[in-house]
């Protein structure tokens, strides 16, 4: 952590935890981290050397680490990881879908999860997620059908906004509905794929097998791959300002592309770095924050820049 004096305290080191990344593609290390509501916590998502997907808690009083969640993933790659408090107190964590499980109900990849971490040193499930109480279906789930849930982010009004990239057609927004199926791998935003990965066996919603004629929510906004300039939508921040109206919802592609919607969900603005985004943010003050690199893969100098309004 980084101070505005400049000084830098070390909360959580990982560099003996996390695995060596791949030069030339590589997803994995540390994901996301979250401040409690309370800040008096801090919770990091990371990959670890045992192909886990760890979820870790740091009490920022006694620097104590304790883990909180471990998802076997074995995979470099559709790790999902953003974590984001909701205006209930619980936290949200988004998962992603490597091993065609997004439809499946026992298993945690491919979904966002809704944990209240308001006990320091384990979780427990809120009484409403909406599986709580049915044999054999994680009760963590608060959404599913997810290919890689890039991102995750609330406006004032407690409304949660995921965007979740596609492989190689369309990118998409979504706003969080409880209990939601979001199609993966049946559908790629409001588009029938294809694909049978991810539709058969495991377990589903009761009585209920994964097919094409049960409901799914489709994206508020969605755009394909690739145009204009587009690779993959990036992590995402709410905006409420001087210079685009409150609840405006900005958001980022990682070719280079920042965009925002309106309320109804109309596209008012499109803006273009020379750089490869990484993540959009946003402050408690509702300051905007863009990180980008120069390069596409995991090598390359990054940059944290903050917007001004002119």
């Amino acid at each position: 952590m980084t101070y505005l004096s400049g000084t830098t305290t070390i909360f959580l080191d990982l560099r003996s935890q996390i695995p060596p990344l791949n030069p030339d593609y590589d997803e994995r290390g540390l994901l996301d981290i979250a401040m409690s509501p309370r800040r008096d916590r801090l919770f990091a998502f990371y990959t670890s050397l045992s192909g886990h997907n760890v979820l870790v808690e740091i009490d920022l009083r006694t620097r104590v680490e304790t883990i909180l969640l471990r998802i076997l993933d074995q995979a470099d790659f559709h790790n999902g990881g953003r974590m984001a408090f909701g205006h209930d107190g619980y936290l949200y964590l988004t998962v992603g879908d490597p091993r065609g499980n997004a439809q499946n109900l026992s298993s945690l990849l491919g979904k966002v999860l809704r944990l209240d971490v308001n006990r320091s040193g384990k979780y427990q499930i809120p009484a409403d997620n909406p599986f709580v109480g049915y044999p054999g279906l994680r009760p963590e789930i608060y959404a599913y059908g997810f290919r890689n849930p890039s991102g995750i982010s609330f406006n004032r009004h407690g409304i949660g906004y995921v965007t979740d990239p596609g492989t190689d057609r369309f990118e998409e927004v979504d706003i969080l509905v409880r209990g939601g199926n979001y199609g993966w791998a049946i559908k790629e935003g409001t588009n029938f794929t294809g694909y049978s990965g991810g539709t058969t066996g495991g377990t589903h919603l009761p009585g209920t097998p994964a097919d094409t004629n049960q409901p799914f929510v489709d994206p508020i906004y969605e755009y394909p791959t690739g145009n204009p300039g587009g690779i993959s939508i990036s992590p995402s921040a709410i905006l409420g300002g001087a210079s685009l109206p409150d609840d405006t919802y900005i958001f980022a592609d990682y070719g280079g592309a920042i965009l925002a919607l309106s309320r109804d969900n109309r596209l008012i603005e499109a803006q273009k770095v020379n750089s490869y985004v990484r993540a959009i943010s946003q402050d408690l003050n509702g300051t905007i924050y863009i990180m980008t690199s120069d390069s596409p893969g995991p090598n390359g100098q990054g940059q944290i820049s903050r917007v001004e309004q002119v």
